[in-house]
């Protein structure tokens, strides 16, 4: 799944993106983040928001992206 959203006033400067963020959703993040590193990228942080997990990185452009995982509840 991957989920747009704009940016909020609060945001600092917008990448190319004009502002818009693209989200991945994985099954564990954690896994995800290492595999991710292994392969150059950096974070800029992680946020739990309980159920959901955001860990924010850029691509090479400076565009925002970010990987989410949602706890799920069964």
């Amino acid at each position: 799944m991957i989920g747009l959203h704009p940016s909020t006033k609060d945001d600092s400067h917008p990448a190319k993106s004009e502002g818009i963020s693209i989200g991945f959703g994985v099954d564990d993040l954690t896994s995800a983040m290492k595999d991710l590193e292994a392969k150059g990228v950096a974070f800029s942080r992680v946020v739990e928001d309980r159920p959901t997990k955001l860990a924010f990185f850029t691509d090479p452009d400076g565009n925002p992206l970010y990987l989410s995982q949602t706890a799920s509840w069964g």
